[in-house]
């Protein structure tokens, strides 16, 4: 099982000021848990910037729209779910953090059981959404830009649940400081889990901002000269993922966003799950 993970990394704090439609998207995660017989929880948690000053736009976040698709690329259903935002808390306020009344997170847990008929091929399940705000660092007119975010659900002749990241991520960190992001997570089978820096993937757009997926073909986010996937500091800094812990680790002397997109591979007797 493959699960995306992708953040916009806040280094210091900023105020934005948006337009209405919904530069303020930080992306998510999803996973899923096999209920038994064909059904499935499919889990997911989203994050925005509630610094846009416009309830309208963080209030049509939800209902969150997926697609689950044949790992063919056929299309098998879509749906939606919802949830209630809440804050995301600062349980230690940073060295450089003077007001914590400036710090405006909130996320979302969503959960939805589908039944599943059992293929031969498996299921992607796909949300997309845009936008992100204006001043993202490492991507090209970030304010058109949106995220997609995916879990893959192998074929039913494998009884698997995915693993699930185990923490709230800190998304204030000092400029010049360590840093120092934990992306591990949990398997209730015990397989073994490997990390990565992956490929983002833009999301929906300025005219069409939270779409039904139509495709898995997916189209690979537009990164700013200098930066990509692998090197998302670019030349502020480093960034790497340990492979066996998930722990990413490294610095940057920038101000600003920056996407980060951390993929968990799940393998079980050395086979991609």
């Amino acid at each position: 099982m493959r699960k995306l993970f992708l953040l916009p990394l806040v280094l210091i704090m900023l105020v934005l000021v948006e337009p209405a439609y919904a530069t303020h998207y930080m992306g998510g995660e999803m996973s899923y848990t096999h209920l038994g017989a064909y059904n499935y929880r499919i889990t997911a948690r989203i994050y925005h910037d509630c610094h846009v000053h416009n309830n309208i736009v963080n209030e049509q976040d939800l209902p969150f729209m997926f697609s689950i698709f044949r790992s063919d690329g056929s299309l098998y259903r879509s749906d939606t779910m919802t949830g209630v935002f809440k804050p995301l808390s600062l349980s230690t306020l940073p060295a450089c953090y003077s007001d914590p009344n400036h710090y405006c997170v909130e996320y979302a847990d969503l959960v939805k059981t589908v039944t599943l008929p059992p293929n031969t091929l498996g299921y992607i399940i796909v949300n997309q959404r845009c936008c992100m705000g204006n001043d993202v660092n490492n991507v090209m007119a970030s304010g058109s830009e949106g995220l997609t975010i995916s879990c893959t659900i192998p074929p039913a002749v494998t009884i698997n649940s995915g693993p699930s990241f185990k923490s709230l991520p800190p998304v204030r960190i000092c400029q010049g400081d360590p840093v120092h992001l934990d992306f591990s997570a949990i398997d209730p089978e015990g397989d073994s889990l490997t990390y990565r820096l992956a490929t983002a993937y833009r999301g929906g757009s300025t005219t069409n901002a939270k779409p039904n997926a139509a495709s898995i073909n997916f189209s690979i986010l537009p990164y700013a000269a200098s930066f990509s996937s692998a090197s998302p500091f670019g030349p502020f800094g480093t960034l790497t993922v340990n492979p066996a812990t998930g722990i990413a680790s490294g610095t940057c002397s920038a101000e600003g966003e920056f996407v980060v997109s951390v993929a968990c591979d799940e393998y079980r007797g050395g086979l991609l799950a």
